[in-house]
């Protein structure tokens, strides 16, 4: 759906066709950022164009989508080609005068492609979303860094994929730029959950536990002492392991205690009545899920990787960073959380101010320096 509302805060690239590449807006913490990032240049006075290569789009956006899959297109590797060669006609009718890549980048051959066909000719800034560094990458990186070198910029959304990732590997030009809360979040006011409502913890996200691992957070919940009183926890999203995790929590004997949810395009009320927000994966980029909780000033629990939790969570001030990848230990932070009531609501304060350097007009201007730069 188009966002209608602007925001005035930064009408200052008029004039300017900003064009973002990603794979869906929907599902996702990666696709949220885009949808957000879609309304940010359209407040600052750009024209804005979405180019989508599957049709399908959830979230909020702002600007025109573009998507080769509208003209009927199928599947395989001649609709494939076909669909880059109405990509490369539409770029170059177009002539955006910068192109925002946010697709993850797994494959060298399909890389070069892009690069130098598909590119050709326009200023190009990338954007990696994740630390796990086959997905935005390619198989080889070193390779793919010499591709990136005539980037106009390359961004990192965290400190960590900027510093560890990007400069370690070679590219050159490289930016930590954040992804931003999106005013829908941070203008967002709570309504009063229902009196019988059961409290709960929340994770939401995609199903996929070789990423995720929800087996550890299924696993710490059933060890919790929340768990076995009065809290549920409740997962939303969709995914390739729903019905393995659904199997887990029936043998671990906490089924009655675990909701699975269906992905909901609008999670605000549900975050926002959670009692904590929880995160478990085995990597992540800069995790949507933590800034848009704590923006709605709902604590987070989340396990110390390497990008993202640490840069958001100030450990025992808006939330509680777990330093292990342990069952037992992530259930003591539940603990923690769910039943020491002070505790809990001191971290609520602190929550929404914690997150407020990643309000959208506060990243705008990264990206407007970035530009004002060249």
């Amino acid at each position: 759906m188009p966002v209608t509302t602007k925001v005035a805060y930064l009408n200052e690239v008029k004039n300017i066709h900003i064009c973002l590449v990603a794979i869906s807006l929907s599902k996702g913490g990666a696709e949220r950022a885009v949808a957000a990032q879609s309304q940010m240049w359209h407040d600052m006075g750009a024209r804005v164009t979405i180019v989508l290569l599957n049709h399908d789009f959830t979230y909020a956006y702002a600007g025109q989508i573009w998507s080769p899959l509208k003209t009927g297109v199928g599947y395989g590797m001649m609709p494939r080609w076909s669909k880059f060669k109405q990509l490369r006609v539409f770029l170059s009718q177009e002539r955006p005068d910068v192109v925002i890549d946010h697709r993850p980048k797994n494959n060298i051959l399909k890389e070069l492609i892009y690069k130098k066909w598909l590119y050709r000719g326009l200023s190009l800034i990338y954007v990696t979303h994740s630390a796990h560094v086959p997905m935005y990458l390619t198989q080889f990186p070193k390779v793919f860094a010499q591709l990136c070198q005539s980037n106009r910029a390359n961004i990192g959304v965290s400190e960590w994929i900027k510093n560890e990732i990007l400069d370690n590997h070679g590219l050159k030009n490289t930016h930590y730029i954040p992804n931003s809360i999106a005013p829908a979040w941070s203008g967002y006011v709570p309504q009063e959950a229902p009196s019988d409502e059961r409290p709960y913890v929340l994770w939401y996200g995609r199903l996929d536990d070789q990423v995720k691992d929800l087996s550890l957070l299924i696993e710490a919940f059933s060890l919790s002492e929340a768990g076995k009183s009065s809290f549920d926890l409740r997962i939303m999203g969709q995914g390739p392991d729903k019905e393995s995790l659904q199997e887990k929590s029936l043998s671990l004997g906490c089924s009655d205690r675990i909701i699975f949810m269906e992905f909901q395009p609008d999670p605000r009320p549900i975050v926002a009545g959670a009692q904590a927000v929880l995160l478990t994966s085995f990597f992540e980029g800069f995790p949507m899920v933590l800034i848009e909780a704590l923006s709605l000033s709902t604590p987070v629990v989340a396990i110390d990787i390497n990008s993202g939790p640490s840069e958001i969570i100030q450990d025992q001030h808006n939330g509680l960073l777990v330093g292990q990848r342990n069952s037992r230990i992530f259930a003591q932070a539940i603990d923690r959380m769910c039943l020491d009531r002070e505790f809990h609501q001191l971290c609520c304060d602190h929550a929404r101010a914690s997150v407020q350097h990643f309000a959208m007009e506060h990243v705008a201007k990264h990206w407007k320096a970035l530009l004002d730069h060249d």
